[in-house]
């Protein structure tokens, strides 16, 4: 009565704990039951769950939960069935028998000696028990690496559904991304005369584009126009804000927003907590990698930098907390309007708590703006030589303007080590001809070739004037052939 039987409704008690007279209101029973998630191992498949499944559609007859009915008595929304760990195991190839840690010479980690007789053991995974000497004491690992480490590695290293495989040998790549997650923190990213007039955004959720019109309004960001010397007006302003932004930032603006709408996704949806760790590793060497292209790159690092950590609480609360304080020190970060909550008050010296602002909220209207590149194919004859990644072209150039869309094209491929390589002043395009005039147009086609750019400079074809006078030969003989058709 103690174990199975009471185990089996604590979650409608928890509903209503100091109810004296009955063990739930109704009321609160249907507002709280069925509850969203349930996480249990596969053991408990076949005892608590079932038992807990037993007493909760015997209760849903009864008026203590008359909304049961509704659900058929199911008393949880979702299972997820987590996965055991299992612990290296070594036995005797001669006689099976499980070997304790202190039978087995391990100066040579990678081939391991039976220290009795000398024979190589048999390695395996293989659950977690004290039969089999494979069991790994949590508190050591906790007390050797941290909390935050231990946690994430678990995370980490399998779906939370699988089988997970206890190797400490790869905790350390967790210890050296959560390093760089603090160093991260530090703001050493951002130049100093700069740090110092550095005033963060009050709004700790600004979108992109809000974001970006105060870096306008301060005059870190210029006009697009002035910057790419656009030909005629953007059609709406949020695409002239964005062709504003260098490549660098556009591609960080684009991961970061991206990766909280994967991580959201991850942490209500599939559960796939795996992939959170991995994609909070991708965005942290993103915001590390990125070049200082201008004056707006700090901010938007500092921008990505305080979401990372939003996203990260959950997981490495330790270092999050950490990190968000001394982000908080080393740049002047001053929020305002914070949410009401006891935790809110705002110190001279650390500031509130992390975890008093939420998780981030992907910008997912902006996103489509923000891919900064395309993948260019460059042709020579209709022959693929090399592709490459070019900035695309801004939608303010109409498809109309057919000679606009090329001056980008080449001038972003020049821009490029394969489009120096072909198209520069020594490149191999001028190694075809014996012209070495330049087109009197593109400077960077010898005379008499021809530019063609198709799917707005995704493929770019360079056709020498031998093919294109081939080509008009051969139209030439299909017309006298339609011509003679007709006429017999």
């Amino acid at each position: 009565m103690d174990t199975f039987m009471d185990s089996s409704w604590y979650f409608f008690r928890f509903l209503d704990t100091k109810n004296s007279k009955l063990p739930v209101a109704p009321t609160k029973a249907n507002r709280g039951m069925p509850v969203d998630i349930y996480v249990g191992g596969v053991e408990h498949a076949i005892l608590h769950l079932l038992y807990a499944r037993f007493v909760s559609k015997f209760l849903a007859t009864t008026s203590l939960w008359p909304a049961g009915s509704t659900v058929q008595g199911e008393p949880f929304k979702h299972l997820i069935t987590q996965g055991m760990v299992h612990g290296k195991t070594y036995s005797d190839p001669s006689t099976g028998r499980f070997l304790r840690p202190d039978e087995v010479d391990m100066t040579t980690p990678s081939a391991p000696v039976i220290k009795s007789n000398g024979l190589r053991p048999k390695t395996s995974f293989e659950k977690m028990s004290k039969s089999k000497y494979n069991g790994v004491d949590p508190c050591a690992t906790i007390a050797t690496y941290g909390a935050d480490a231990t946690r994430a590695h678990m995370l980490f290293q399998a779906p939370v559904s699988d089988v997970l495989e206890w190797d400490e040998s790869k905790i350390t790549g967790v210890q050296r991304w959560l390093t760089r997650v603090l160093k991260l923190a530090t703001a050493f990213w951002y130049p100093k005369p700069e740090l110092e007039r550095f005033k963060p955004h009050p709004d700790i959720d600004i979108r992109i584009i809000p974001l970006l019109q105060s870096l306008r309004d301060t005059g870190m960001l210029r006009a697009a126009s002035v910057m790419q010397n656009a030909l005629s007006p953007y059609n709406i302003p949020e695409e002239e804000l964005i062709e504003a932004l260098e490549p660098a930032e556009a591609e960080l603006l684009h991961k970061l927003h991206g990766t909280i709408t994967s991580v959201t996704h991850s942490y209500s949806s599939t559960y796939s907590l795996n992939t959170v760790v991995s994609d909070l590793m991708t965005l942290t060497n993103t915001i590390w990698d990125t070049p200082h292209a201008s004056d707006c790159t700090p901010v938007l690092k500092h921008n990505a930098t305080m979401h990372l950590l939003r996203m990260l609480a959950p997981i490495a609360p330790g270092v999050a907390e950490e990190a968000w304080h001394t982000l908080h020190d080393c740049t002047n970060m001053l929020i305002r309007n914070l949410p009401e909550h006891p935790l809110c008050t705002l110190t001279a010296s650390t500031g509130p708590s992390i975890f008093t602002f939420g998780f981030p909220f992907p910008d997912t209207d902006t996103m489509p703006l923000l891919t900064p590149t395309i993948q260019c194919v460059v042709q020579f004859d209709g022959k693929r030589k090399f592709d490459t990644a070019i900035r695309k072209v801004p939608e303010h150039i109409q498809s109309s303007r057919e000679d606009d869309i090329k001056r980008h094209v080449l001038t972003e491929l020049l821009k490029t080590e394969m489009g120096q390589k072909f198209l520069g002043a020594e490149g191999a395009i001028w190694a075809t001809t014996s012209e070495k005039r330049c087109h009197e147009v593109w400077a960077c086609v010898p005379w008499g070739w021809s530019v063609v750019v198709a799917k707005r400079g995704k493929i770019v074809n360079l056709v020498s004037p031998g093919r294109e006078r081939r080509k008009s030969k051969r139209r030439k003989d299909a017309e006298v052939g339609k011509e003679e058709d007709v006429g017999s």
